[in-house]
């Protein structure tokens, strides 16, 4: 059986003992579900890149993806003879360290990134081209047509449904049992966590959230 939206929608539904509950209902708790677990669990399957072209002159990355959640590192890939990963800084930190406009001003090989306003600048300021490559962690694709592809694994969709499962009995005003599906999801999730967490804590993660919550 294929591992999709329509499939999760109507294991709900046997869940429910009702095949008419709405799925557009159901497919809106799915992306709750998602929204709700990658909000507060870092996922190595939620783990993506994408490469910048920086040119001599430039002071930042430019236009960030648009499933950016949260940075992981940023580093330079080419030439080679650059390589390097650049350290992470908040606004605030770069502010107080480098602070005078002629620093500001100073070129390079970018050493340093730092977040502000959802864009991310460099410094110093790229004095050659170079190629970057960001690593982050993506927002959860928005799920919309019963072929869409969950992005919890296939061996964790339980995780989905009971999530699913928990927000329609609240929708049918069936607390008590909402609150025991909560308990038995959460034991899922921590097994999720366990084998899908990264392994390493030492990773700077610089707080760029494009949804605003």
């Amino acid at each position: 059986m294929a591992y999709n939206v329509g499939t999760i929608i109507t294991k709900v539904q046997n869940k429910l003992d009702d095949s008419g509950f709405s799925s557009t209902i159901l497919t809106d708790f799915a992306n709750d579900t998602q929204r709700e677990l990658f909000n507060s669990r870092f996922m190595q399957f939620m783990e993506t890149s994408t490469t910048f072209s920086i040119a001599s002159g430039a002071s930042g990355l430019g236009t960030l993806p648009t499933d950016l959640q949260l940075p992981i590192n940023l580093k330079i890939t080419s030439p080679v003879g650059l390589y390097k990963v650049l350290q992470p800084m908040s606004a605030e930190e770069f502010d107080s360290t480098f602070g005078s406009a002629n620093a500001i001003l100073t070129q390079g090989t970018p050493i340093i990134w730092y977040s502000f306003a959802n864009s991310i600048s460099l410094y110093p300021i790229a004095s050659s081209a170079v190629t970057m490559t960001l690593r982050y962690y993506k927002i959860p694709t928005e799920l919309v047509n019963a072929s869409d592809v969950p992005e919890i694994p296939v061996e964790f969709q339980e995780v989905l449904v009971l999530g699913m499962y928990k927000r329609a009995l609240e929708y049918n005003d069936s607390f008590d049992q909402s609150a025991y599906i909560t308990v038995k999801m959460d034991k899922l999730v921590d097994d999720m966590s366990r084998r899908y967490s990264p392994k390493s804590s030492a990773t700077t993660r610089m707080n760029i959230n494009r949804r605003g919550i």
